[in-house]
């Protein structure tokens, strides 16, 4: 007789507080960078957000799905996505910070851009933009005609 292994998922969906971030419309980077600040609040080190958007680019959540060091942060698309579907998205925007304060991206933000916006055409949750931030500036890849 075959054992099943059975697994339980939490997966807890996280609404921020009143003055923030849940409910907003992004539509231009800037409103998406308010959203990856609030998540990458005091840290020190490279974090990776994911955001997920609702059909009229509402926030309805967000995810750290990533965190690393002063210059280097790995993101799982498995990760990225995942938050995503479980708050029922539409669209996903992801951020990163740049402790360093320079905006440029790196050869590996490109890579990693280019495999999550793949990711995101085969699972039908298109990645609109991923955007860098500083304490002080932001870059989006979308704008610069990455995605």
């Amino acid at each position: 007789m075959k054992t099943i292994r059975r697994f339980k998922v939490s997966v807890v969906r996280e609404k921020v507080d009143q003055e923030s971030v849940y409910g907003n419309s992004v539509n231009e980077p800037s409103d998406a960078v308010v959203v990856i600040r609030h998540a990458l609040s005091d840290s020190g080190v490279e974090g990776f957000v994911s955001v997920s958007l609702d059909i009229k680019n509402r926030v309805i959540g967000y995810a750290l799905v990533g965190c690393g060091s002063v210059d280097y942060c790995q993101a799982d698309p498995r990760e990225v996505f995942r938050a995503a579907i479980v708050n029922g998205a539409s669209a996903v925007i992801v951020g990163h910070n740049h402790p360093s304060g320079c905006v440029t991206p790196s050869t590996e933000d490109l890579l990693l851009t280019e495999r999550l916006k793949d990711a995101g055409a085969l699972l039908g949750l298109p990645l609109l933009d991923h955007i860098i931030v500083t304490d002080s500036t932001h870059n989006s890849l979308a704008e610069m005609g990455v995605i």
